[in-house]
């Protein structure tokens, strides 16, 4: 056997024993994290989080093209849009557990509580949509730019 093929085989070795392992440790993660958190702690997966954000900045940019044309405001449809903000931001509400993203847990509840006062005043008679409109500045509590 050459030089070559040794490396190949030991690459190949390594290889087949690296993935179990990493398949497991995955596994281990899920098992241990009830033991390492405290009760009443809730781990967010970061898929769930990035999801979840993104849904919520593509139904935040559609309101504010809603709010900011020339044509007349249609009432269901922004009344719809603050209900689906509600329903995705809901999705990370923790009831104020902490989670593994303290900004989150701080902030979230302030931005709920907007987007609530902004619906129910979207769905008064007459509507009102001034609040409607501070939803995107809600968002700007967290994702605020900031200059370098």
């Amino acid at each position: 056997m050459n030089d070559r093929s040794r490396r190949i085989g030991a690459s190949t070795a390594v290889l087949c024993l690296a993935v179990p392992l990493l398949s497991a440790c995955a596994w281990l993660g899920e098992r241990t994290r009830p033991v390492l958190y405290p009760p009443d702690f809730e781990y967010i997966e970061q898929d769930k989080l990035e999801s979840t954000m993104w849904l919520l900045a593509s139904q935040v940019t559609t309101l504010d093209s809603l709010l900011d044309s020339e044509d007349p405001v249609p009432r269901d449809q922004v009344v719809s849009l603050l209900k689906g903000i509600e329903r995705s931001a809901n999705q990370l509400d923790t009831g104020g557990r902490p989670t593994n993203h303290p900004l989150l847990t701080q902030r979230l509840p302030g931005f709920l509580h907007t987007v609530r006062r902004a619906r129910r005043a979207a769905e008064a008679t007459p509507p009102r949509y001034f609040q409607a409109g501070t939803v995107s500045g809600a968002c700007m509590s967290c994702h605020a730019k900031r200059s370098e």
